[in-house]
């Protein structure tokens, strides 16, 4: 059986992930907060894949953010760049097989994202509303975010293992004896 290009899979991925998050997303708008599933993805490929993957997964998903709805080129795509960064790093760090360093570490992210947005968006345009920021938007936000994460690392984490990540030379030769039996 001939293996899809992983390429092809991660823009499937990653346009289903805007697509989501512009779409469907709003919909489950609780007080006004939506769950940043783009954060989700980039987090869990650059966990999985490593800072290099994050990092260009990040950039391209934040342009594509940027050219679409920001006000600004390259905000989205700055924050996304880091944010996969960050996770590729310590992924390839600390990776263990159980859920909640994962999880916990995807809404530390997203509180970073929350961060980064009050600063340029809100701190700079001497808006000074910093315990309304965090109470009503960056607190609620990073909550939704990581419970939504229950949901959406999981399906990431079995598509990885079942078809993206790449395999090591044992697995190949074992992959090869079994074709040539």
């Amino acid at each position: 059986m001939k293996r899809v290009p992983r390429l092809l899979i991660y823009c499937l991925l990653f346009f289903t992930g805007i697509l989501l998050q512009v779409s469907l997303v709003p919909a489950l708008k609780v007080g006004g907060i939506v769950p940043n599933v783009l954060l989700i993805l980039i987090a869990s490929i650059g966990i999985f894949a490593g800072e290099l993957t994050g990092m260009t997964a990040g950039f391209l998903s934040g342009l594509i953010l940027d050219v679409l709805f920001g006000n600004l080129l390259g905000f989205y795509a700055l924050i996304y760049l880091l944010i996969g960064f960050i996770a590729g790093k310590v992924g390839s760090l600390l990776y263990v097989e159980d859920i909640k360093f994962p999880l916990l570490f995807i809404a530390f992210l997203d509180c970073l994202y929350g961060l980064y947005c009050f600063v340029f968006q809100f701190l700079f345009q001497n808006r000074l509303y910093g315990w309304y920021f965090f109470r009503h938007i960056l607190l609620p936000e990073v909550i939704y975010t990581g419970l939504f994460s229950v949901i959406l690392y999981p399906v990431l984490s079995l598509l990885y293992k079942r078809v993206l990540r790449e395999k090591t030379a044992s697995e190949l030769a074992e992959e090869e004896k079994s074709v040539l039996k």
